[in-house]
């Protein structure tokens, strides 16, 4: 993503193309606030969706109850 935005910096020659560049900077943004929200509230959403993406092992999950670890492998699934 940096090297998006350094080469896509570098080479903007008109007020379109920096505002292409704020757009895809908010759109990452977006993405990252979303992936790693750490509210109590998202904590299990967030589970899920690293379990889905392969940086978390059904096994380290062992932690969690039974109904949790149900829950964040079914929105790992989806």
């Amino acid at each position: 993503m940096v090297n998006t935005f350094k080469s896509r910096a570098a080479a903007a020659t008109s007020a379109d193309e920096v505002w292409a560049i704020e757009e895809f900077l908010t759109q990452k943004r977006r993405e990252i606030d979303g992936k790693y929200d750490y509210r109590y509230s998202q904590l299990i959403i967030v589970f899920g969706r690293l379990v889905r993406e392969g940086r978390l092992r059904e096994e380290e999950l062992q932690g969690f109850s039974a109904d949790k670890q149900s829950y964040i492998l079914r929105i790992s699934s989806l």
